[in-house]
């Protein structure tokens, strides 16, 4: 049996927390940055309290993707508001927060169906753009997105301050 996309719950918060861990700990494992260097690596309570808000409907919103025996293989959590350009300009966009597949399930197409599912979540609610961004670091990431047809348009600087 294929595996599913359903919206998630509160019950989903802990996997969703830790997918957001397991995607510092890969980039780490691609190469040396002082942003990622600086990214917590392990569970906390707002990590917890970011993956929730995902959860709570309205202008945000978590999909899991699931085995059949309900297996967490992967998580994409989208938010709906200002992008990069001012609203007034490009009007209200989605964003992609995280998108996570676990290692042992890629190379599937199953990143491609959760990427369809969201942007299909965000069609539903009239966003017509949708952003992202992935760390500099991520080469895997990179080469996934330009083939899903995102293109790079904006680069973000760094720097700790304090």
């Amino acid at each position: 049996m294929e595996p599913t996309i359903r919206p998630a719950t509160i019950d989903d918060v802990p996997r969703i927390a830790r997918a957001a861990v397991e995607t510092v700990l890969h980039a780490r494992r691609q190469g040396s940055d002082p942003y990622v260097q600086g990214l917590p690596d392990g569970d906390s309570e707002p990590l917890r309290e970011w993956a929730a808000r995902f959860t709570g409907g309205g202008t945000q919103g978590a999909l899991v993707l699931e085995s059949a025996s309900g297996e967490f293989i992967g998580c994409a959590c989208l938010a709906i508001g200002s992008g990069a350009m001012p609203e007034a300009l490009a009007g209200r966009t989605g964003t992609v927060a995280l998108l996570w597949v676990a290692e042992r399930h890629r190379g599937r197409g199953l990143g491609r169906a959760l990427v369809r599912a969201a942007e299909d979540w965000f069609a539903d609610r009239d966003i017509r753009h949708v952003e992202l961004s992935w760390l500099a670091v991520n080469a895997d990431a990179e080469r996934f997105w330009k083939r899903m047809g995102y293109a790079p348009f904006r680069t973000h600087g760094w720097k700790r301050t304090g």
